[in-house]
């Protein structure tokens, strides 16, 4: 009794005592489940009881029966209270386990007849006391024999005290009463207590309770009252599992787990679909009531761990799924392999399933669906394991699962608990029941499609297409929200959302949309887009908060793209302007800057088109009459003014051409367009003809300038053809009018100017006749139909047609002088011309070339950088040519000159190169004139100006042979001093033409001796210059002329105080002559060094101490005598007598013949020379081939 009290608190009461009979029952293999609760109080005479101490336990009792027989092992297994047997044969869940235990929690004696035995059960062993045992078996008929004690089983579901043998199993368990102390539970039963307790939680779950049972098929609750002795019960409730697939299903179930648990190894699991009804009637559900579900069972497992685990617990990889399913959908008994395994794979999911049910499809009303589980359904091991703990999600699951003590809770794998149950339905959550659930919604769905009478969103927001999905929130333990978790991302990639796009279709929630939770998006819009075919899911609200699949939210941006690829969208919204207003509002509720290429602009045409394709305009009514032919550009005035603010937003912002015209807009931009839709294009005057042709009517000009005049608009339609000589006044719808634009240039009024008003008219201005629309305008008019003066003859000139042709046919030369004159006072007084105004003036043949002899015409400057623009101050002789490119200028017109040209007016210097190449390719005389004449022009002093840099480094001065020479390599004629170092043919004198000009060359560096002699530098390079000039002298012209340039050379040398220095300079430069005839007395046959020299010296070859011949006479030259010799000329730069010089003309003395020798001349040579011997000490070796005889005998 103490095990069955702690067992008790473990095991509830009520409807749970029930399930476990018909588990035990089911376990037998019974079909047919009965209970009744008999109030009835049974006889307690002692002779009629087993024992007198069974009394307390005749009274009301709950009696179950099913339609199997008790096998010998029932008998044993029944017996042993403290364990169960389930572990011996794994498809027998409950077979009179611990389970069974929990009818104690009614009763204290419970009484068993089946087959040929009566079994009491006494766990107090207060009646049977047989060495411990705690039960009693009975055949039958000695049972019978007490007839009180088998009164309760009188005519009990076909018992009777008759009988021998029981063909079905019978339970009766009296409830617990006052008459006997229970060591159990103190808890006591009435009959109507038990009904309420027992019946009524089971009654709660019939609609479920038969699903996942391997052979019940019908369960029926009864009572009985206490009224009458014999058993006539009352049908409360019946609950039996229907359809033409259940046997069969189950009967695969049961096999393919015994393959399962046989095989060795991990297997290819099964999946089995199938359909079945749950049919519940009597008293108790008030009706009859059909439940049709649609099953998902799989068995076996490609997971080692899984399989390992179930070898080891000895349990089977089984699960199954239960949806609810319209009745009118029977889908064909269908297996699956491969659909389900380790690694689900979801596009294998989908085409399996939807090859398999394809043609079963039926198409159910959407509000007509069957009721939905409401996300409460329950977990099973076979039979429901609690009736108030639902697990939040929207099928009913059933696996072979690792249970509590209790069944009332599935073990999970967590801190508390790390056991081999825990992970065994951790595996089976994951690998049997994740992807079985994928398949029973994949199914499902692929089994139906909802029809709908209309495309309302929120008629189409019904839960039923979306009633198997799980919803995180919803679950509470850690199992089921595990099962979500790992389903989500399944789910994610099949096709379980219905979108009534495209007539109703199956999505996955990849494809779909939905709108945000907020349903920020109208439902027109959200019917439009349905239309449009677009993948909308109709969530109800309370799926859309929990379900956490990955669906994309509609956005304005998403609705923005899908309509602008849409060509339906226009036909949709075409002249629906609520529908267009909720559309406008929803694609700019984000921003605007994103509408391009959106069909939603509603045209006063009538069409639609969209942002960005065309320009777009915002006008009033009043305006609109001004813009002929320009409906397709405007806005529809039909709007409602909530649009029109819409589109008011939008055009603020200055995107998509869309633009609010204002009175500057339409004169600027509509206007112009509406004139060109009936105008030749850049016609001007243009031909109207009022009314016809297209034309806009008379009144239509009127309106135009009563428009522009009450805007004050004037100068934003110049360039319209608005203005006719008529005057707007005098138009009508019968005429034809030339209409020309204020800004032509043609129209004036006369000045006074006759000459100006003349050359005006031949250019082709006209004149306008008065009109009061015009002068209304005042002063603003004169700016575009003034008097004709010097200055709107400028501005007006491009606006001239053909006005260079006109200039050159036209006007004479004295013209073009005139209008040359009048557009230079023009352009005195207007600081600024336009590109346009410029190029008009260029492109005029009125610009004068041609200065001096050369004559002058008329040229346009269109490329005035090829003349020259001179300064008004320089004149130019008319004697002289000059190049043609210079313009002739005067202060009169130098002002429109420098405009057309863009330059300043240019000085000499800007352009003497030019003059000096000009200069160059002319006539020797007629060049001297015109380089004299720069240079008479040139001011020297300003040693910086442009023309006096030029005059200092060009070659400029023509010289005596008419070359041009550099002014500073030249010297001044006028200097005797100089002249005497030159002879009158050399050129390095100015030209005689320019004496009178030698002032200026002067100052330009023109060379005198002042300058030479300046310092040293300066001397030496003309002494220098002048010394190789010797040479040139002497080969060219007369040897005397060479002496005596030589004579002055040297002479200047010696005058001057650095002339050491300087004659160094002259080393390598042969200038001088040597003395060719010998000294008197020198011997006439020794030789002398210069008798046959015929060429200038060089200052370091020569000797110039005569005295000195008789020693070195025949070896050295001497300087010729012609040149003066003073005291203070020094040997510096000449040749100094050396031992060796002396002992070269010794051996030339030696080497005369004996006769020669015997003169005086030679003896006297010969003492002298060895005197200079004796008084210089220095040895000299000489190379001779013959022995030298060097003393002398007399």
């Amino acid at each position: 009794t103490e095990f069955l009290k702690n067992l008790l608190q473990r095991y509830t009461e009520g409807g749970q005592i029930l399930k476990e009979l018909i588990q035990n029952a089911d376990d037998a293999e019974a079909h047919t489940v009965k209970f009744c609760i008999d109030a009835r109080q049974h006889s307690i005479d002692p002779g009629g009881l087993w024992k007198p101490s069974l009394a307390p336990f005749q009274g009301p009792a709950l009696l179950a029966w099913n339609n199997s027989v008790f096998t010998d092992e029932d008998w044993r297994n029944i017996g042993k209270m403290h364990q169960s047997m389930k572990e011996e044969d794994v498809l027998k869940v409950g077979r009179f386990g611990l389970g069974f235990q929990s009818v104690h929690n009614i009763t204290d004696l419970p009484t068993i007849i089946s087959g040929d035995y009566v079994g009491i059960m006494d766990p107090h062993e207060n009646v049977i006391k047989n060495e411990g045992k705690t039960g009693q078996k009975f055949p039958i008929r000695d049972f019978n024999r007490y007839t009180s004690q088998s009164a309760p089983f009188e005519g009990v579901f076909g018992y009777s005290n008759r009988i021998s043998y029981y063909n079905g199993t019978l339970f009766r368990f009296p409830f617990r009463n006052n008459k006997f102390k229970s060591r159990i539970s103190d808890r006591m039963y009435t009959a109507e207590e038990a009904h309420r307790v027992l019946y009524q939680s089971l009654a709660e779950e019939a609609p479920r309770l038969l699903l996942f049972l391997n052979h019940v098929t019908t369960v029926e609750l009864y009572k009985q009252s206490d009224s009458s002795r014999r058993f006539t019960p009352e049908l409360l409730l019946k609950v039996s599992i229907q359809g033409d697939d259940v046997t069969p299903t189950r009967k695969w179930c049961i096999e393919t787990s015994l393959a399962s648990q046989r095989a060795r190894g991990t297997q290819r699991p099964v999946c089995n679909i199938s359909k079945c009804t749950i049919m519940v009637e009597g008293p108790l559900t008030r009706g009859v009531a059909q439940y049709p579900y649609l099953l998902c069972n799989a068995v076996g497992s490609d997971s080692l761990e899984m399989v390992e685990l179930a070898r080891k617990l000895k349990v089977i990889p089984w699960v199954g799924l239960a949806a609810p399913l319209p009745d009118t959908i029977s889908p064909p008994k269908q297996l699956m392999e491969g659909v389900i395994s380790n690694q689900p794979n979801c596009r294998l999911i989908e085409n399996t399933v939807t090859q398999c049910f394809h043609k079963s499809k039926k198409r159910i009303s959407i509000s007509s669906t069957p009721a939905t589980l409401d996300n409460k359904g329950f977990a099973f091991c076979f039979l429901p394991m609690s009736s108030n703990n639902d697990t939040g999600l929207p099928v009913h699951i059933h696996g072979y699962f690792s249970l509590s003590d209790n069944r009332r809770r599935v073990r999970w794998l967590d801190l508390d608990d790390q056991s081999d149950e825990a992970k065994w339905n951790k595996c089976l959550m994951e690998h049997l029941i994740t992807p079985a659930y994928a398949v029973l919604v994949t199914t499902s769905c692929s089994l139906m499609t909802f029809q709908f009478s209309t495309y309302s969103y929120q008629q189409l927001c019904s839960d039923a297409p979306f009633s198997l999905l799980p919803l995180l929130s919803k679950t509470r333990e850690k199992a089921w929200k595990y099962l979500v978790e790992r389903m989500l991302p399944l789910l994610s990639n099949l096709p379980v959302l219905w979108t009534p796009a495209g007539g109703g279709k199956w999505v996955k929630p990849s494809e779909a949309y939905c709108p945000p939770p907020n349903r920020a998006i109208p439902n027109s819009i959200l019917d439009l887009l349905i239309q449009l075919g677009y993948p909308v899911v109709c969530f109800p609200q309370n799926i859309q908060l929990h379900c956490q699949l990955d669906v994309r939210e509609i956005t304005p941006q998403i609705v923005r793209n899908w309509f602008r690829h849409n060509e339906l969208v226009k036909s949709k919204v075409n002249y629906n302007l609520s529908l267009l207003q909720d559309c406008l509002r929803y694609v700019t509720s984000d921003r605007f800057n994103d509408l391009i290429n959106i069909p939603l602009l509603l045209l006063k045409s009538g069409n639609i088109i969209s942002f960005g394709h065309q320009n777009v305009y915002i006008v009033v009514a009043d305006q609109s009459m001004l813009l002929h032919n320009l409906d397709h550009m405007i806005l529809s005035n039909d709007l409602y003014t909530n649009l029109w603010q819409i589109f008011n937003n939008i055009a603020n912002y200055q995107m998509y051409k869309l633009t609010i015209a204002d009175a500057h807009t339409v004169c600027v931009s509509l206007l112009p367009q509406s004139i060109q839709t009936w105008t030749p294009r850049n016609a001007n005057p243009v031909q109207w003809t009022p009314n016809r042709n297209g034309h806009p009517s008379a009144e239509w000009l009127s309106n135009v300038w009563s428009f522009i005049s009450n805007n004050q608009l004037l100068r934003r339609v110049t360039n319209l053809p608005l203005v006719v000589a008529e005057g707007p006044e005098n138009v009508t719808n019968e005429g034809v009018y030339s209409l020309y634009s204020l800004d032509t240039g043609t129209l004036f009024r006369n000045g006074s100017d006759r000459d100006l008003n003349s050359i005006a008219q031949l250019l082709g201005c006209s004149m306008l006749v008065n009109s009061n629309w015009y002068f209304r305008f005042g002063h603003e008019l004169n700016q575009y139909l003034p008097e004709l003066n010097c200055l709107g003859l400028l501005h007006n000139l491009p606006n001239l047609p053909h006005v260079t042709q006109t200039v050159s046919h036209s006007l004479n030369d004295n013209d073009k002088r005139k209008l040359s004159l009048y557009l230079s006072s023009a352009c005195q007084h207007f600081c600024r011309l336009s590109g346009t105004e410029l190029s008009s003036i260029r492109s005029l043949p009125i610009f004068e070339c041609g200065v001096g002899n050369g004559g002058s015409h008329f040229i346009n400057l269109y490329s005035p950088q090829n003349y020259i623009l001179p300064s008004t101050d320089i004149h130019f002789p008319s004697n002289l040519p000059f190049p043609g490119n210079i313009l002739n200028v005067s202060s009169g017109n130098i002002s429109l000159y420098q405009r057309a040209t863009g330059a300043e007016p240019a000085s000499l210097g800007n352009f003497a190169q030019q003059i000096y190449e000009f200069a160059n390719r002319q006539h020797t005389s007629t060049r001297n004139k015109l380089l004299l004449w720069l240079i008479e022009n040139s001011n020297p002093p300003n040693q910086n100006g442009q023309l006096e840099r030029f005059i200092t480094r060009t070659a400029i001065v023509p010289t005596t042979d008419d070359t041009l020479q550099y002014i500073r390599n030249l010297y001044d004629p006028k200097d005797s001093k100089l002249k005497d170092f030159f002879l009158p043919s050399e050129p390095f004198f100015p030209s005689m033409d320019f004496d009178r000009v030698l002032a200026k060359l002067r100052l330009y560096d023109l060379k005198t001796w002042d300058s030479v002699m300046t310092n040293n530098a300066s001397f030496l390079s003309f002494i220098k210059e002048r010394a190789k000039s010797v040479q040139v002298t002497y080969n060219t012209a007369s040897k005397g002329e060479a002496l005596n340039r030589s004579k002055l050379i040297l002479s200047e040398i010696f005058k001057h105080p650095n002339r050491t220095d300087l004659l160094k300079h002259l080393m390598s430069i042969p200038f001088l002559f040597c003395e060719q005839s010998p000294p008197r007395g020198y011997p006439r046959q020794l030789p002398w060094a210069g008798s046959k020299v015929s060429r200038l010296c060089f200052p370091s070859e020569l000797s110039i101490d005569y005295s000195q011949a008789s020693l070195v006479g025949s070896a050295s030259l001497f300087l010729s005598q012609y040149y003066p010799l003073t005291s203070e000329i020094a040997s510096q730069g000449f040749t100094v007598v050396s031992p060796k010089l002396v002992m070269t003309h010794f051996i030339n003395v030696v080497a005369l013949p004996r006769k020669a020798l015997k003169a005086n001349s030679v003896s006297v040579m010969v003492k002298s020379i060895y005197e200079y011997l004796e008084n210089h000490d220095t040895i000299v070796f000489l190379n001779t081939s013959t022995e030298l005889a060097c003393v002398w005998i007399d």
